[in-house]
């Protein structure tokens, strides 16, 4: 087992990563687990941390477990910030989930990910 909690998605306060992981990660998750404390955020706040999580994915290879906490957390910025209203880096954004998503080499955690962002946020495919 990867110390994924596979219960997806995620409700606020659920454990996101695994004790090991990084804190600045976890922060971002809880900072962003609710629309709540999301909007708390700036808009060019939320546009730099599209920008670093799609650097993140990127930068990852396949297999690297922290790929996919990346993928996750930017399932949570789109949902819970208004993203809709700027859609920053959206055809960026959507081909890297879709290259994720098509990879053979990718794990299935990832995959379905990837699958997720794609099909839950309409906004980014149209």
């Amino acid at each position: 087992s990867s110390g994924i909690n596979a219960e997806w998605p995620l409700r606020p306060g659920t454990a996101y990563f695994p004790e090991n992981s990084d804190s600045v990660c976890k922060l971002i998750s809880d900072m962003f687990g609710s629309p709540d404390t999301a909007e708390l955020f700036f808009t060019n706040d939320v546009k730099v941390l599209l920008e670093v999580l799609h650097r993140n994915i990127i930068d990852r290879g396949v297999g690297d477990t922290e790929r996919l906490y990346y993928v996750r957390l930017l399932d949570l910025v789109i949902s819970n910030t208004d993203y809709q209203d700027h859609l920053h880096l959206k055809q960026e954004l959507l081909e890297l989930m879709q290259q994720v998503k098509g990879e053979e080499s990718t794990d299935k955690e990832s995959k379905y990910a990837a699958g997720r962002v794609i099909k839950k946020h309409k906004c980014l495919s149209s």
